[in-house]
């Protein structure tokens, strides 16, 4: 089975499970809150990559990237709208954290 295959099987696992879509869509509620309430805001960025870091490093490698890549999507579109694309940016790099993090776990990095 080739990457792609991995990707479209991957995407549909994560589209079909309501666990996968809400951990999808905690992340992009957690960060939008860091937006609208800036006091509450460096407490609630601390926990943003968590529901992405939980399942990247329990369901796997592939679906966390899925996961990762439809919030970020997600994020994007919702901030074109009325913030601009800069906070798609910001969003990403707690994206990547969440990644760096579960692949540390994964392999007992320190």
């Amino acid at each position: 089975m080739g990457e792609g295959q991995n990707i479209r099987s991957a995407v549909g696992i994560v589209l079909r499970d309501p666990v996968l879509v809400g951990g999808t869509i905690a992340p992009i509620a957690l960060f939008l809150a860091i937006l609208l309430l800036p006091v509450f805001g460096v407490i609630v960025s601390l926990l943003t990559p968590l529901p992405l870091l939980y399942f990247y490093y329990s369901r796997g490698r592939p679906i966390g990237l899925v996961m990762i890549a439809l919030a970020t999507l997600l994020t994007g579109i919702i901030l074109s709208m009325g913030f601009g694309l800069a906070g798609t940016a910001l969003f990403l790099g707690y994206g990547l954290l969440a990644a760096v993090m579960a692949e540390s776990f994964a392999r007992r990095l320190t």
